[in-house]
């Protein structure tokens, strides 16, 4: 049991989370390196755009009998990890939001968030038997209570995305690229140079911001992206989403876009939020018919430049491990993604076959499909 004075209070939908806002808006201002994934603004558009029943969400907010301390933004939903419909809570987690975090606990309400939610959520028998967490960072308030739970009621899976420090110059970015590598990219910006019309863009203001979105739209679809139907121009929710950050995070930070323009056209675009003292730079294209110059390392060295120049950004979040960031070598935050068991039988047994579904199990059918392929192309050459 959780120390008496400490108390969750569950909201709900759309009106639970408007009635936050005073405490939510206060313990973001009092976070140390806010984000996005924390901001009440980024919150509003996440609920109009990318959640289709409001009312599935649920806020889960930590009181010490004065004021709110922490909150846990949870979403009751449907997983199919096990190929059966699976009833489990969950953190927000979707393509264009790959970072989950509880809002602002320090101190003691640091230490008592996970459990005092582990004990809300096990009151009730009726409701889901399973919890996931994630992708939590490690700064979370939830990653060091995970740690005291028992092995059989947690499945963790480490994971990690590239960020690269930018307290320093720009010249000492560009240190950080090898001989080889800083030789090339300085020849595709000469390269990019001299094509007709060449110019660099970094926007902010609203009237700039919603024509360059525009660009940025039609060259993130241009390439793959567009043809394997992952584009944010393809989805109209991902458009939306994104489209409204741009008009709504004003009080929690700002969008920037930064693109490459060349020849009448966009050739790359790189679309950036600014929270706290972080970059988070979720989305980025470039069109492959100018892979010569480089444009989409060009875009990328363009958005390091200005947060190397902005003496309030310490950090530029790339959201990914991605082969092409480690031109800079960046560092890596850990991240983790966590079922916790909610029931005592029921809850342990999906974790167990979580376990053998994500462990032994994927490994034997994974080296099993691996010999059909071989096999199968032996007898062909056969």
């Amino acid at each position: 049991m959780t120390e008496s004075h400490w108390r969750v209070t569950e909201y709900r939908g759309r009106e639970g989370f408007m009635s936050l806002e005073a405490d939510w808006r206060r313990l973001y201002a009092e976070m140390p390196n806010p984000s996005l994934w924390h901001s009440f603004e980024a919150y509003r558009v996440y609920l109009e755009h990318l959640c289709p029943s409001p009312d599935t969400f649920h806020w889960l907010a930590l009181g010490d009998g004065v004021q709110v301390q922490a909150i846990l933004p949870l979403e009751e939903r449907l997983d199919y990890a096990l190929g059966i419909p699976l009833r489990m809570w969950a953190t927000p987690s979707r393509d264009s939001w790959r970072i989950a975090d509880a809002i602002g606990p320090s101190g003691e309400a640091r230490r008592v968030l996970l459990p005092s939610v582990l004990e809300h959520l096990r009151r009730d028998p009726a409701r889901p038997a399973i919890l996931m967490l994630g992708r939590l960072p490690k700064s979370s308030g939830l990653w060091d209570a995970l740690a005291h739970l028992r092995p059989s009621e947690l499945l963790a899976f480490p994971d990690g995305a590239a960020y690269i420090i930018c307290t320093n110059s720009c010249e000492e970015i560009a240190g950080r690229l090898s001989r080889s590598s800083l030789k090339k990219l300085n020849a595709a910006q000469k390269h990019f140079e001299a094509l007709p019309g060449a110019r660099y863009v970094t926007c902010r203001e609203p009237a700039e911001l919603a024509e360059e979105f525009e660009h940025f739209l039609d060259v993130e679809a241009s390439g793959w992206k567009g043809e394997q139907g992952t584009a944010v121009k393809l989805h109209p929710e991902l458009e939306g989403f994104y489209r409204g950050l741009t008009q709504t995070i004003v009080q929690d930070g700002w969008c920037e876009i930064h693109s490459l323009h060349a020849e009448g056209r966009c050739i790359a675009s790189e679309f950036c939020v600014y929270t706290g003292r972080q970059c988070d730079a979720p989305k980025a294209g470039y069109d492959e018919a100018y892979s010569r110059v480089m444009p989409g390392k060009l875009v990328l060295n363009l958005g390091l430049k200005g947060c190397c120049e902005n003496p309030r950004i310490e950090f530029a979040n790339q959201m990914s491990d991605a082969e092409w960031l480690e031109l800079w070598h960046p560092e890596s935050d850990p991240l983790r993604t966590d079922y916790v068991a909610l029931r005592p039988f029921s809850g342990r047994v999906l974790v167990a076959a979580l376990r053998l579904r994500f462990g032994p199990v994927r490994r034997i059918v994974r080296k099993f499909r691996a010999w059909r392929h071989e096999r199968a192309g032996r007898t062909n050459g056969a």
